[in-house]
């Protein structure tokens, strides 16, 4: 059973960054990399690094509106009992946008490769302004759908209403929808709660958390919790949590146990707006019967100094042993002032701490380019799990250095990586989608982008995403350029794309190619940084650090260490600012880089 989470709309016009990955050269025999990518043709290279394709996967329906949600990205796939994929996605009929409602398609019906299709419109036809949704199924396969419409006709422009609906037969398409608690909801002149995300416990319980619409942009606004009993036919009265910034908050349910977390980005506590957060969880051990509201967890516990926050995403599953992962990005901040799209993506849970999912190895932090309104250079980030061997995946939007539109916003590819002991360590991030469309025109760009992941994995990474043929995402009255036709793909990602240098007939496990150490992240730092370095085979390690006039003030390890991609985190809180260095010695390989401590 799977959770939701989705995010605000946020400031416009901030600085950029960039999340730099190359790209994967592929050197695989071309009919074992179209299997791979599904049967679609393989297109002529169009840059000199690897083979560049169309979109990988199946098209199964379409949208002028590329932009799924205003924030947090929260799951639009999932796989039911019987294994067979549902997704859904919000679905603009014109250019304007004037008409707008979400589909749903299953792969009980998905067509051939290259066809086209419209789904099935969930809401009813009477709402002209759906979206923004979100999706879970329940124990017999049904699937339940979560997202917002503007009802009734004639009601004031701003009236929107949260729903649920609900799917009577397995796979049938046949939705019953449920407007959720519209009447004891405090309202906002005409408006009640909208951007629904929800998610279905292990007992078909049915959660939800709702957001108040803001007077103005980054203004604060209430969130709310409601939870249904009986398939969303009745839903309790709204109960207000918390205030936030921004719209990121997620629903996430144990498939095993009575646990509902909903996740969300909460403000630092000196600064206030939507870029300077925390990442805060709380969590229900009765199938939402009871929340203690007071007993917020914060898991990233960020101080004024440090440069990065949390902002706009947070995703969640729960493992095998029932603990609690949680992946987001992190942004670059300077001063709590300066912001910039330079992001990561960072793991978390109680029993590894925060770990470092993907950082960029390859150029640093750095701004010389747009994201885009909210957006960062890798963000969206979305978990999975595979419950026979336990590993865990996460894909997220990244951008290679320099691809981007002809208006100068980022192409995204689908990025994934994935840890085999609980988010300990992860492997080296695989640039899976692989499409290069740089400076294309409207029409003509490969964007993969709001690219959800199914929450169980089996084999194989179950993918929803829009391919925008214009990459940028703002609608409305901050366009990012044209507005196309954009595809909406499925894709069956085979979970050994993710092997990085492993035979085919090897164990599953990372194993680079090389000996190498990595940039620490972040650099400059106020207190915490992480340093990676990669073995290819096992050695005896040492990760010394030495301050500016050569004296030893830490050793990181000292040890064996397995072949493979490892981390070693530094709390410096003691020191001062200023120059340091770090260096990894091996019987075979020595390497040294620079760290700035800023406090």
């Amino acid at each position: 059973m799977l959770k939701k989470c989705v995010l605000f709309l946020v400031v416009v016009g901030l600085a950029a960054c960039v999340f730099a990955s190359g790209k994967m050269t592929v050197t695989m025999d071309r009919k074992v990399f179209a299997r791979l990518r599904g049967d679609e043709p393989i297109r002529a290279p169009v840059y000199a690094g690897g083979i560049t394709l169309v979109s990988p996967g199946q098209r199964i329906g379409d949208t002028y509106y590329d932009a799924q949600h205003n924030s947090s990205l929260n799951r639009m796939i999932q796989l039911d009992v019987d294994q067979a994929a549902q997704a859904v996605w919000t679905k603009a009929w014109d250019s304007g946008h004037v008409i707008r409602h979400v589909q749903y398609n299953n792969s009980d019906w998905w067509p051939s490769a290259g066809s086209d299709t419209s789904g099935i419109q969930i809401d009813p036809g009477q709402s002209i302004r759906s979206g923004y949704i979100t999706f879970d199924v329940l124990s017999d396969g049904r699937g339940v759908a979560f997202y917002h419409v503007r009802m009734p006709p004639g009601a004031p422009s701003m009236y929107f209403v949260a729903a649920c609906a609900v799917d009577i037969i397995p796979r049938l398409g046949s939705f019953q929808q449920v407007l959720i608690d519209t009447i004891t909801m405090p309202p906002l002149e005409a408006t009640t709660v909208i951007w629904p995300h929800g998610a279905v416990d292990a007992q078909d319980n049915i959660h939800v958390v709702s957001s108040q619409i803001a007077p103005n942009p980054g203004d604060s606004h209430i969130v709310y919790y409601s939870r249904s009993t009986d398939d969303g036919t009745n839903w309790d009265s709204w109960t207000s949590f918390d205030t936030l910034y921004d719209l990121s908050y997620d629903v996430t349910t144990s498939w095993q146990s009575g646990k509902v977390c909903i996740a969300y980005t909460y403000n630092v506590g000196w600064a206030t707006g939507q870029i300077n957060n925390d990442v805060y969880y709380v969590e229900s051990t009765d199938y939402g019967a009871t929340w203690d509201w007071t007993a917020k967890n914060n898991i990233t516990n960020f101080i004024p100094a440090d440069t990065t926050r949390a902002y706009c995403d947070v995703n969640g599953v729960y493992d095998n042993d029932d603990s609690l992962h949680l992946v987001y990005p992190l942004r670059y901040v300077v001063g709590d002032t300066s912001f910039y799209y330079a992001s990561y993506i960072e793991h978390w849970s109680k029993a590894t701490g925060r770990t470092v999912v993907c950082f960029d190895t390859l150029i640093g932090w750095h701004s010389t380019y747009t994201a885009g309104a909210w957006r960062m250079h890798s963000d969206h980030a979305s978990i999975g799990i595979d419950t026979t061997t336990g590993y865990l995946y996460c894909i997220f939007a990244g951008n290679p250095w320099g691809d981007t539109s002809a208006m100068g916003y980022p192409n995204y590819d689908i990025f994934g990586s994935y840890s085999t002991d609980g988010g300990a360590t992860w492997s080296k991030a695989v640039n899976m989608s692989n499409t290069s469309s740089k400076d294309c025109s409207a029409g003509n760009c490969d964007s993969e982008d709001y690219a959800t992941l199914a929450e169980m994995v089996n084999d194989t990474l179950h993918i929803c995403f829009v391919e925008d043929k214009d990459a940028g995402g703002a609608v409305g009255t901050a366009p990012e350029g044209s507005v196309t036709l954009n595809p909406i793909r499925y894709w069956a990602a085979p979970a050994e794309m993710l092997l990085v240098g492993v035979e085919e007939d090897g164990p599953k496990s990372v194993r680079p190619d090389r000996f190498s150490l990595a940039q620490n992240v972040p650099n400059p730092f106020a207190k915490r940084t992480v340093i990676r370095y990669e073995l290819s085979g096992a050695a005896h390690v040492r990760v010394l650090v030495y301050d500016a006039t050569g004296r030893l003030v830490e050793v990181l390890v000292d040890g064996n260490k397995n072949a493979g991609v490892h981390e070693a985190a530094w709390d410096a809180g003691r020191l001062s600012s200023g120059i340091y260095f770090y260096k990894i010695v091996t019987p075979g390989y020595t390497s040294t880089k620079k760290m700035v401590l800023l406090r």
